[in-house]
């Protein structure tokens, strides 16, 4: 199995760390091993990662996590972690697509009202909510 690979490149006249996935990040060592890495980069504030995925044909749920992990990492440290999807066509269908995360066609609807409203907490006071119509003027 592919191990992760580790380079340097210059962007701008900046360093930049390139992490090129396996095509099957998802194992327990290399989720590890992607772990370890990032830590240890991210542990010098304002680095920046860029996580190539040219390669991926398998995506746990568990990489997806770590993945969410490092970036979550990186904004703690005034880093930046990216996840490059742009030279994998079979993610960039799944994670760039608004069929997966957009709602052009209407079908999520409008956030409806909590049905039957929240119940207030016992021994505290429900606050009053004016009609609608009824709103104070400002």
């Amino acid at each position: 199995m592919k191990t992760l690979v580790h380079r340097m490149e210059q962007v701008d006249g900046l360093d930049r760390h390139v992490i090129e996935l396996p095509g099957e990040f998802g194992a327990d060592e290399s989720l590890d091993e992607f772990a370890r890495l990032t830590k240890g980069i991210l542990a010098q504030p304002e680095s920046r990662i860029r996580v190539d995925c040219r390669d991926v044909q398998q995506l746990s749920a568990n990489a997806v996590s770590v993945l969410m992990a490092a970036c979550s990492r990186a904004e703690r440290t005034r880093s930046v972690v990216k996840v490059d999807i742009r030279s994998n066509p079979r993610l960039l269908r799944l994670f760039g697509s608004k069929a997966l995360f957009g709602d052009d066609d209407g079908l999520a609807g409008n956030p409806s009202r909590l049905e039957p409203p929240p119940k207030p907490k016992p021994g505290g006071r429900a606050r009053s909510r004016p009609a609608p119509g009824n709103e104070p003027q400002a």
